[in-house]
């Protein structure tokens, strides 16, 4: 059986504010440290398909739309 199945009123919001505040601690750790390692020369190196420092023009609108992608798939 759960510890919190009977939970009601203040007591199931204080248990839901706790388990809501440690996601989105870990969800922002996640995104600072895959933020950090898109601008890498070794990490862009492994994937061309996300650099958007070296290129231009369209070709950098692509490659930042993969990166948003990547980054976004990588926090969950």
């Amino acid at each position: 059986m759960w510890r919190f199945q009977k939970c009601r009123g203040l007591a199931l919001q204080r248990v839901l504010a706790i388990v809501c505040a440690v996601a989105f601690l870990l969800q922002g750790y996640d995104q600072s440290i895959m933020n950090g390692l898109v601008t890498l020369d070794t990490f862009l190196s492994t994937m061309p398909g996300i650099d958007t420092l070296h290129t231009t023009g369209s070709q950098e609108d692509h490659n930042a739309n993969v990166q948003g992608a990547t980054v976004a798939i990588y926090g969950p």
